[in-house]
């Protein structure tokens, strides 16, 4: 049992939480197991319930909390083992490596201070067994065992899960079919995404790797839910006054060239240039909004991101007026009841700039608000 966990920790030497190819289950299967000679290790862990997330996926996982004083020195390492079983399903097997930094035995305060980490999953509806343990290369192991639930209740009893019943995958959403959002009956569309890649919290200056879950759990939610012929994707930041990704004919298999793009953005680090020029953010929206009306223009373009930090008016004479048919514009703007912008309700700069062409904002706090923002989209667009 030692042997086998010490193993694992070589394997995964620092990563996030991720499923486990079939090759390696046989042997992480083992480690679930409790051997009569086994060390103990004190560790607290706190399982995080089922709570669905804005790409209408459940998100669960844990948070544990390990006492310092147990890792004074250096080359210590811990591996985080869990395997998932959805009722009368098989289990699925996920792992997390991590090596600790050196700890003096003069640290201050040690025995108050804790290491912290923790791991997500996303599943479908369903009830699930969670085996979890986490091991040390030392041969110390701490274990615990729970039940979650998942289940769509409340304002999003109607929602459509975007992962099938008694299913479960890590954020990288491996193995899960897409779902068929198109009716196929339904008009699809042209569709072009603008994304504004900005933290969540007003009060923070970095993306952080909730952000970007976000961010790509309601794009891939979106074209998920509305039937398109053709995806024209543009990523953006007003802070920087700039674009950071453009792809004409948008593919699934493009998401992670998105995802790179978007932990590349570094809001703590702002050119001279960008400081100068005042009025940038209010240019860029100009052109994102121009470029939809005489370059090959969409049927629909969605804006959808965080509440933009800027409340200023762009002029009405930096909107071309169209070549034809004017696209219809919407704006998804999400905005958090736990983490309350001082700005919260007023129109922002990115809604102020659509009403120059008839676009419709639409402020978004729960799931089932999102889900309903994007049926508005669905029914505005199939009248036309």
């Amino acid at each position: 049992m030692r042997l086998a966990l010490i193993s694992l920790l070589a394997t995964f030497p620092l990563t996030a939480q991720v499923m486990v190819s079939p090759a390696r289950i046989q042997r992480m299967a083992k480690s679930f197991e409790p051997h009569a000679d086994e060390k103990p290790l004190r560790c607290d862990v706190t399982p995080i319930k089922p709570t669905l997330n804005y790409g209408f996926r459940f998100q669960a996982g844990y948070v544990v909390r390990i006492p310092l004083t147990q890792y004074i020195g250096q080359g210590n390492r811990l591996t985080v083992l869990s395997r998932v079983t959805p009722k009368d399903g098989k289990p699925v097997y996920f792992a997390q490596g991590m090596s600790l930094p050196p700890i003096p035995d003069d640290a201050p305060d040690k025995k108050n201070q804790v290491i912290e980490t923790g791991g997500n999953v996303l599943m479908g509806e369903g009830q699930y067994e969670v085996a979890w343990v986490l091991a040390d290369n030392s041969g110390r192991v701490c274990r615990k065992k729970w039940t979650a639930v998942a289940e769509l209740k409340g304002a999003n009893r109607n929602i459509k899960a975007a992962i099938p019943p008694n299913a479960v995958t890590d954020l990288s959403l491996r193995g899960i079919p897409k779902s068929s959002g198109d009716d196929a009956d339904a008009r699809k569309l042209r569709l072009t995404v603008m994304v504004h890649a900005t933290p969540m919290s007003s009060r923070r200056a970095q993306l952080r790797a909730s952000d970007e879950a976000i961010l790509l759990g309601t794009l891939s939610a979106l074209l998920d839910r509305v039937p398109s012929v053709s995806v024209r994707l543009v990523v953006f930041n007003l802070e920087q006054h700039k674009e950071i990704f453009r792809r004409d004919k948008f593919q699934v298999t493009d998401f992670e060239e998105v995802s790179d793009a978007i932990q590349k953005i570094d809001l703590n680090s702002v050119d001279y240039s960008v400081l100068k020029d005042r009025k940038g953010h209010l240019d860029l929206l100009a052109n994102l909004i121009n470029s939809e009306q005489t370059e090959n223009p969409a049927d629909v373009v969605v804006f959808l991101g965080p509440m933009a930090r800027h409340l200023d008016k762009i002029p009405a004479v930096s909107i071309e007026k169209p070549q034809g048919a004017l696209p219809r514009f919407f704006y998804f703007r999400f905005e958090s009841f736990f983490r309350r912008s001082p700005n919260a309700g007023l129109p922002d700069a990115i809604t102020l700039a659509l009403k120059n062409v008839k676009g419709k904002s639409i402020t978004i706090h729960t799931p089932a608000e999102f889900s309903k923002a994007i049926d508005q989209v669905i029914n505005r667009t199939s009248r036309t």
